[in-house]
């Protein structure tokens, strides 16, 4: 089918413009970052007293950034003297920030408007005032300048673009996205695709909003309907023709570990992300299969990379010294949102490690059918033989572990390469 031409995009408001006042700027960094969901945002200057004679004082403009668990974990702010105070460290909320930055600006004023005058030695002193000024306003515009990158400067609405920009003290990812309800209010009712662009100065991101002719999936316009459930079409291991029909669908790719050489202490054993096409998911065990040549694994761990957290799971056994299929049940099932995908590793604390030593571990795929219609704990209690990987597409009323509405991996692509670390 011949690409079809995408519709106009809706206008942007007045706000997200490419140059801005420090007062512009600091709305649109905060419309942006409400709206994109990005790791940053920019406060707008609130304003003390103004003195008798004229000179405004307080905080003149304020950014936060690094964004974090409550709040930020980064702030930079200028009063209306010029002085500017900058903070790198715990993560506070915006109105902490905010009151930081008032209580350093306080009686910190901008100088009264000066009479004119014309005496020569005035002129002189006013000059050289103005020639030291100038090297530290281009110190500022570098300190907060950012370099963007665009995997799809185009715009093309049926391909789903990723966008990067960074300084010296932040990083900015930010991908196409299907609309959400908080898009739909921002930009219109009718918006189904929210595309993300690099802008010249700041704010660093742009977005567009799109219809598309048909629907949005993984964060770009389909070209053709999709149908209201997905259906996958098979055999069950008897022979058995099926058709089975989920809210959405687990995606599960292997990825690369930071480092494969095999050394005593903690090693990072694999990497792997799940992704949810289309609605959101729940994953509730996932299974490895770990072959040590020559060295003990102890104080097995999954970890959430994404969001950097230990993940509650029961196992057995807690140390590994010969092949062993290990499945991790999640006390707490993870929820997969449809467009945020998140990356998980499996660590290890190796023990007795010396040149030779070999690791390897993969993801173990099910490869016995089971019906979907049962609660957590049946899946689980048929043991890892038939269930290795369980996930739910939360398609029951008030889905809980409870609603029959869980099953195992059978029809999921899970990539079973395995990861070798070697010493």
């Amino acid at each position: 089918m011949p690409p079809r031409k995408k519709k106009p995009a809706k206008k942007q408001p007045d706000t997200q413009t490419a140059t801005l006042t420090n007062t512009k700027m600091a709305v649109a960094l905060a419309a942006l970052a409400i709206s994109g969901g990005l790791a940053f945002a920019a406060l707008p200057a609130k304003v003390n007293n103004d003195t008798k004679d004229g000179g405004k004082c307080g905080v003149n403009t304020m950014i936060v950034g690094q964004k974090c668990k409550a709040g930020f974990a980064y702030a930079k702010v200028e009063c209306y003297d010029g002085k500017v105070f900058e903070k790198e460290g715990k993560c506070h909320s915006r109105a902490f920030w905010q009151s930081q930055a008032e209580s350093a600006c306080a009686n910190r004023c901008a100088p009264p408007p000066q009479e004119e005058d014309n005496g020569g030695e005035g002129q002189e002193e006013e000059e050289n005032e103005e020639e030291q000024l100038v090297p530290q306003q281009a110190q500022e515009e570098q300190e907060v300048a950012f370099t963007c990158t665009d995997t799809d400067p185009d715009n093309n609405v049926f391909v789903r673009g990723r966008v990067e920009a960074r300084n010296e003290h932040s990083f900015f990812p930010a991908e196409d996205r299907c609309a959400d309800a908080g898009d739909r209010e921002t930009f219109g009712q009718n918006t189904d695709l929210v595309k993300v662009s690099c802008l010249e100065g700041l704010p660093p991101i742009d977005l567009q909003p799109y219809e598309c002719e048909f629907d949005c999936l993984n964060g770009r316009c389909t070209e053709e309907p999709l149908p209201d459930l997905f259906q996958f079409r098979g055999e069950t291991p008897t022979g058995t023709a099926r058709i089975e029909l989920y809210n959405g669908f687990p995606i599960v790719t292997r990825q690369q570990t930071p480092n494969t050489n095999l050394t005593n202490g903690r090693n990072e054993l694999i990497r792997f992300q799940v992704m949810a096409q289309r609605e959101s998911i729940n994953l509730g065990a996932v299974s490895f299969d770990i072959n040590p040549l020559g060295v003990d694994i102890r104080n097995l761990r999954l970890v959430d990379i994404t969001n950097n957290v230990d993940i509650d799971v029961s196992q057995s056994p807690i140390t590994v010294n010969r092949s062993r299929r290990i499945r991790m049940i999640l006390n707490n099932p993870e929820s997969i949102i449809g467009e945020r995908p998140k990356t998980f590793a499996l660590f290890g604390d190796v023990v007795g490690a010396s040149s030779g030593d070999i690791i390897s571990t993969n993801l173990s795929a099910d490869t016995w059918y089971h019906d979907p219609l049962d609660t957590l704990a049946e899946v689980i209690r048929e043991g890892s033989f038939q269930t290795r990987f369980i996930w739910s597409d939360r398609s029951a009323q008030g889905h809980s572990e409870e609603t029959l509405d869980w099953t195992n991996g059978f029809n999921v692509d899970i990539p079973t390469t395995a990861t070798i670390l070697s010493s």
